[in-house]
Protein backbone atom coordinates (compact mmCIF):
# COMPACT_ATOMS: atom_id res chain seq x y z
CA UNK A 1 0.00 0.00 0.00
CA UNK A 2 0.83 4.03 -0.57
CA UNK A 3 1.21 6.13 2.34
CA UNK A 4 -1.29 8.56 2.76
CA UNK A 5 -1.12 11.82 0.31
CA UNK A 6 -0.67 14.82 2.54
CA UNK A 7 -3.96 16.13 1.57
CA UNK A 8 -5.34 13.15 3.65
CA UNK A 9 -3.35 13.74 6.16
CA UNK A 10 -4.29 17.65 6.66
CA UNK A 11 -7.83 16.17 6.88
CA UNK A 12 -6.80 14.18 9.80
CA UNK A 13 -5.65 16.53 11.40
CA UNK A 14 -8.15 19.42 11.20
CA UNK A 15 -10.64 16.30 12.21
CA UNK A 16 -8.70 15.15 15.10
CA UNK A 17 -8.43 18.63 16.68
CA UNK A 18 -12.14 19.14 16.16
CA UNK A 19 -12.55 16.10 18.31
CA UNK A 20 -10.04 16.95 20.98
CA UNK A 21 -11.25 19.88 21.05
CA UNK A 22 -15.16 19.15 21.18
CA UNK A 23 -14.43 16.52 23.60
CA UNK A 24 -13.04 19.03 25.72
CA UNK A 25 -15.51 21.23 25.45
CA UNK A 26 -18.23 18.78 26.69
CA UNK A 27 -16.16 17.57 29.61
CA UNK A 28 -16.11 21.15 31.08
CA UNK A 29 -19.84 21.38 30.61
CA UNK A 30 -20.47 18.01 32.63
CA UNK A 31 -17.83 19.08 34.82
CA UNK A 32 -19.43 22.58 35.52
CA UNK A 33 -22.66 21.20 35.86
CA UNK A 34 -21.77 18.89 38.63
CA UNK A 35 -20.07 21.60 40.41
CA UNK A 36 -23.17 23.38 40.48
CA UNK A 37 -25.21 20.63 41.71
CA UNK A 38 -22.65 19.46 44.54
CA UNK A 39 -23.10 23.53 45.66
CA UNK A 40 -26.56 23.55 45.77
CA UNK A 41 -26.65 20.27 47.56
CA UNK A 42 -24.31 21.53 50.27
CA UNK A 43 -25.77 25.23 50.76
CA UNK A 44 -26.85 26.40 53.87
CA UNK A 45 -30.52 25.85 54.28
CA UNK A 46 -32.24 28.22 56.91
CA UNK A 47 -33.34 26.96 59.52
CA UNK A 48 -31.93 23.76 59.70
CA UNK A 49 -28.46 25.08 62.12
CA UNK A 50 -29.08 24.09 65.54
CA UNK A 51 -28.57 27.91 67.41
CA UNK A 52 -27.20 27.39 71.40
CA UNK A 53 -29.68 28.55 74.14
CA UNK A 54 -29.30 29.84 77.46
CA UNK A 55 -31.50 27.49 78.27
CA UNK A 56 -31.79 23.66 77.52
CA UNK A 57 -35.49 22.12 78.00
CA UNK A 58 -36.38 18.58 76.40
CA UNK A 59 -39.67 18.27 74.39
CA UNK A 60 -40.43 15.25 75.30
CA UNK A 61 -39.92 12.71 78.58
CA UNK A 62 -38.58 9.53 78.81
CA UNK A 63 -42.18 7.97 79.38
CA UNK A 64 -43.06 10.00 75.84
CA UNK A 65 -40.29 8.32 74.54
CA UNK A 66 -41.42 5.29 75.35
CA UNK A 67 -44.85 5.17 74.12
CA UNK A 68 -43.86 6.57 70.82
CA UNK A 69 -41.29 3.42 70.37
CA UNK A 70 -44.30 1.32 71.47
CA UNK A 71 -46.29 2.42 68.76
CA UNK A 72 -43.92 2.44 66.42
CA UNK A 73 -42.88 -1.69 67.09
CA UNK A 74 -46.72 -1.99 67.40
CA UNK A 75 -47.30 -0.01 63.81
CA UNK A 76 -44.42 -2.41 62.37
CA UNK A 77 -45.41 -5.77 63.68
CA UNK A 78 -49.17 -4.73 62.31
CA UNK A 79 -47.59 -4.26 58.76
CA UNK A 80 -45.19 -7.18 59.17
CA UNK A 81 -48.48 -9.74 59.51
CA UNK A 82 -50.26 -8.19 57.00
CA UNK A 83 -47.28 -8.56 54.92
CA UNK A 84 -47.38 -12.09 55.54
CA UNK A 85 -50.68 -12.82 55.00
CA UNK A 86 -50.77 -11.38 51.94
CA UNK A 87 -47.64 -14.06 50.94
CA UNK A 88 -49.58 -16.79 52.54
CA UNK A 89 -52.49 -15.69 50.24
CA UNK A 90 -50.45 -15.78 47.13
CA UNK A 91 -49.61 -18.97 48.13
CA UNK A 92 -53.07 -20.62 48.55
CA UNK A 93 -54.19 -18.60 45.05
CA UNK A 94 -51.22 -20.34 43.51
CA UNK A 95 -52.16 -23.63 44.85
CA UNK A 96 -56.03 -23.35 43.73
CA UNK A 97 -54.63 -21.78 40.14
CA UNK A 98 -52.69 -25.05 39.83
CA UNK A 99 -55.69 -27.29 40.65
CA UNK A 100 -57.32 -25.28 38.00
CA UNK A 101 -54.91 -25.84 35.36
CA UNK A 102 -55.17 -29.45 35.89
CA UNK A 103 -58.95 -29.74 35.57
CA UNK A 104 -58.57 -28.12 32.02
CA UNK A 105 -55.81 -30.33 31.24
CA UNK A 106 -57.12 -33.57 32.87
CA UNK A 107 -61.17 -32.84 32.54
CA UNK A 108 -62.16 -35.95 30.56
CA UNK A 109 -62.21 -39.02 32.56
CA UNK A 110 -62.86 -42.99 32.15
CA UNK A 111 -66.39 -43.16 34.48
CA UNK A 112 -67.64 -46.87 34.03
CA UNK A 113 -65.45 -47.60 30.74
CA UNK A 114 -66.65 -44.34 28.91
CA UNK A 115 -64.84 -41.49 28.71
CA UNK A 116 -66.75 -38.21 30.24
CA UNK A 117 -66.09 -34.63 30.00
CA UNK A 118 -66.81 -33.74 34.13
CA UNK A 119 -67.46 -30.28 35.32
CA UNK A 120 -64.95 -28.95 37.74
CA UNK A 121 -66.75 -29.81 41.23
CA UNK A 122 -67.50 -33.95 40.05
CA UNK A 123 -64.07 -33.58 38.37
CA UNK A 124 -62.67 -33.06 42.04
CA UNK A 125 -64.69 -35.36 43.52
CA UNK A 126 -63.49 -38.37 40.95
CA UNK A 127 -59.80 -37.26 41.39
CA UNK A 128 -59.90 -36.96 45.26
CA UNK A 129 -59.09 -33.63 45.18
CA UNK A 130 -61.94 -32.17 46.90
CA UNK A 131 -61.25 -31.64 50.34
CA UNK A 132 -57.72 -30.05 49.84
CA UNK A 133 -59.30 -27.50 47.18
CA UNK A 134 -62.28 -26.88 49.38
CA UNK A 135 -59.56 -26.31 52.01
CA UNK A 136 -57.54 -23.96 50.67
CA UNK A 137 -60.38 -22.26 49.33
CA UNK A 138 -61.70 -21.69 53.35
CA UNK A 139 -58.04 -20.52 54.01
CA UNK A 140 -58.55 -18.16 51.21
CA UNK A 141 -61.88 -16.21 53.08
CA UNK A 142 -60.09 -16.49 56.02
CA UNK A 143 -56.96 -14.32 55.27
CA UNK A 144 -59.52 -12.25 53.24
CA UNK A 145 -61.38 -11.62 55.82
CA UNK A 146 -58.21 -10.60 57.94
CA UNK A 147 -56.97 -8.63 55.67
CA UNK A 148 -60.20 -6.22 55.46
CA UNK A 149 -60.30 -6.15 58.95
CA UNK A 150 -60.03 -2.71 59.77
CA UNK A 151 -57.52 -1.42 61.82
CA UNK A 152 -57.43 0.60 65.43
CA UNK A 153 -56.13 3.56 63.46
CA UNK A 154 -59.05 3.60 61.08
CA UNK A 155 -60.95 7.02 60.30
CA UNK A 156 -63.90 7.36 58.71
CA UNK A 157 -65.63 10.29 56.77
CA UNK A 158 -69.14 12.01 57.76
CA UNK A 159 -71.45 11.44 55.02
CA UNK A 160 -74.51 13.27 56.90
CA UNK A 161 -76.09 15.67 54.91
CA UNK A 162 -75.72 19.38 55.24
CA UNK A 163 -77.57 21.27 57.78
CA UNK A 164 -78.82 18.21 58.90
CA UNK A 165 -77.27 17.34 62.65
CA UNK A 166 -79.33 18.03 65.77
CA UNK A 167 -77.63 22.14 66.36
CA UNK A 168 -79.48 22.73 62.87
CA UNK A 169 -82.23 21.17 63.68
CA UNK A 170 -82.92 22.85 66.97
CA UNK A 171 -82.23 26.10 64.77
CA UNK A 172 -84.52 25.51 62.16
CA UNK A 173 -87.70 24.92 64.76
CA UNK A 174 -86.14 28.47 66.52
CA UNK A 175 -87.44 30.71 64.00
CA UNK A 176 -90.47 28.80 63.22
CA UNK A 177 -93.50 31.02 63.77
CA UNK A 178 -94.82 29.46 66.64
CA UNK A 179 -99.09 29.56 67.75
CA UNK A 180 -101.06 31.93 69.81
CA UNK A 181 -100.84 30.71 73.25
CA UNK A 182 -104.07 31.43 75.45
CA UNK A 183 -103.14 33.53 77.97
CA UNK A 184 -106.91 33.90 79.46
CA UNK A 185 -106.26 31.39 82.16
CA UNK A 186 -103.43 33.67 83.59
CA UNK A 187 -104.30 35.97 86.66
CA UNK A 188 -105.70 39.14 85.78
CA UNK A 189 -104.70 39.13 81.68
CA UNK A 190 -107.81 41.30 80.91
CA UNK A 191 -107.70 43.36 83.61
CA UNK A 192 -106.01 47.11 83.38
CA UNK A 193 -102.76 47.29 84.36
CA UNK A 194 -101.84 50.43 86.55
CA UNK A 195 -98.11 51.93 86.79
CA UNK A 196 -97.76 52.86 90.51
CA UNK A 197 -94.76 54.66 92.39
CA UNK A 198 -94.41 57.17 89.41
CA UNK A 199 -94.76 61.08 89.16
CA UNK A 200 -97.31 60.65 86.49
CA UNK A 201 -100.62 60.43 88.79
CA UNK A 202 -99.83 63.72 90.84
CA UNK A 203 -100.33 66.17 88.00
CA UNK A 204 -103.44 64.44 86.15
CA UNK A 205 -105.49 65.78 89.44
CA UNK A 206 -105.09 69.23 89.58
CA UNK A 207 -104.88 69.86 85.34
CA UNK A 208 -101.13 70.53 85.68
CA UNK A 209 -100.75 68.45 82.76
CA UNK A 210 -102.94 70.73 80.46
CA UNK A 211 -101.25 73.99 81.66
CA UNK A 212 -97.53 72.14 80.43
CA UNK A 213 -99.37 71.35 77.05
CA UNK A 214 -100.31 74.68 76.19
CA UNK A 215 -96.90 76.46 77.67
CA UNK A 216 -94.97 73.75 75.30
CA UNK A 217 -97.37 74.83 72.44
CA UNK A 218 -96.50 79.00 72.87
CA UNK A 219 -92.98 77.89 73.29
CA UNK A 220 -93.90 75.98 69.80
CA UNK A 221 -95.06 79.23 68.36
CA UNK A 222 -92.75 81.53 69.30
CA UNK A 223 -89.65 79.46 67.85
CA UNK A 224 -87.96 81.24 64.76
CA UNK A 225 -87.83 78.95 61.65
CA UNK A 226 -84.61 78.32 59.80
CA UNK A 227 -85.09 78.95 56.92
CA UNK A 228 -87.71 81.64 58.47
CA UNK A 229 -91.69 81.30 57.60
CA UNK A 230 -93.30 83.75 55.07
CA UNK A 231 -95.25 86.51 56.13
CA UNK A 232 -99.20 85.20 55.92
CA UNK A 233 -101.10 87.21 53.39
CA UNK A 234 -104.28 89.00 54.98
CA UNK A 235 -107.38 87.89 54.02
CA UNK A 236 -109.48 90.34 52.15
CA UNK A 237 -113.44 90.51 52.30
CA UNK A 238 -114.40 89.59 48.79
CA UNK A 239 -117.75 88.99 47.12
CA UNK A 240 -118.81 85.03 46.46
CA UNK A 241 -117.85 85.23 42.33
CA UNK A 242 -120.77 85.10 40.02
CA UNK A 243 -122.30 81.73 38.98
CA UNK A 244 -121.29 81.41 34.92
CA UNK A 245 -123.74 81.15 32.66
CA UNK A 246 -123.93 80.68 29.19
CA UNK A 247 -125.60 82.63 26.39
CA UNK A 248 -127.78 79.77 25.01
CA UNK A 249 -129.77 79.50 28.74
CA UNK A 250 -130.89 83.09 28.19
CA UNK A 251 -131.50 82.73 24.63
CA UNK A 252 -133.77 79.39 25.25
CA UNK A 253 -135.75 81.46 28.53
CA UNK A 254 -136.58 84.28 26.05
CA UNK A 255 -138.27 81.82 23.34
CA UNK A 256 -140.33 80.22 26.02
CA UNK A 257 -141.72 83.33 27.33
CA UNK A 258 -142.68 84.58 23.67
CA UNK A 259 -144.44 81.01 22.84
CA UNK A 260 -146.12 80.41 26.49
CA UNK A 261 -146.71 84.47 26.41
Amino acid sequence: MSSPSRENLRVLAKVNTESIAMASHSQGIVSDKNSRTQAYANRMKRGKIVRPRGEFITSSSMADITQEYEKFQAKQTRLQTRQEIRMHLKRVRGEMQKIREDYKVGKKQLVNGRVKKLNFKPWLEFTGRDVEFYTLEQSCDTLMRELKEPSKDSFFYDTTKRNNSARDVRARAATRPRPLTDMSSLPGSDDTVYFTGLDLDKHSEDGADDKDEDNLLDTQENIPSSPPLAAVEAVVDTPCPRPHTRPSNKIQQTLQEHRYG
